[in-house]
């Protein structure tokens, strides 16, 4: 099966009940999108990190003693759609220190894992900006302190959070 951002959006509002975990994956799904558009992306990677963005927190929905969130999210995902689930588990993989290299054990594509860093950087940027109420400008650079990321894929991030920052004041 494969997964539109409309599907997305609709099992993140029928399995999130939290809030402010919904509000982040809208958030996050959200500035994958500005960043796609940045690189550019053709649109079914586009798609593909949009929805892994709205979704990539979903299993926080299930808490697990013996799965970490990420391993939770890819095993609901993967029912819908491989590369969204492939894409989201990555989304903490490109820290200093990885939790979990789940990527390297389910055979995530190098395709698939680039995507994962827009998801990843996206998704710290919005934590700084939502958790520390930072500017984005400023999230941004706190988000790229402990991430390892592909330079383009920083610069559409650097591009787009400038831009809204711009765009709000």
């Amino acid at each position: 099966m494969t997964l539109d951002v409309t599907q997305a959006t609709e099992i993140a509002y029928k399995e999130i009940m939290d809030y402010p975990l919904l509000k982040h994956s809208m958030d996050v799904g959200m500035l994958c999108l500005g960043v796609a558009k940045r690189l550019p992306l053709n649109d079914a990677d586009t798609r593909l990190v949009v929805c892994a963005g709205i979704l990539h927190d979903l299993g926080k929905t299930r808490p697990n003693t013996n799965l970490t969130h990420s391993e939770m999210s890819y095993n609901m995902l993967i029912q819908y759609d491989n590369d969204v689930a492939q894409i989201a588990v990555c989304h903490h993989t490109f820290q200093k220190h990885p939790v979990p290299d789940l990527d390297t054990l389910i055979g995530v594509t190098d395709h698939n894992r680039r995507l994962g860093q827009i998801v990843a950087i996206c998704d710290k940027v919005d934590a700084y900006m939502t958790r520390n109420h930072k500017s984005p400008k400023n999230a941004f650079f706190e988000a790229n302190k402990d991430g390892i990321f592909d330079q383009d894929i920083k610069d559409a991030v650097y591009d787009f959070v400038t831009m809204e920052h711009k765009r709000n004041h």
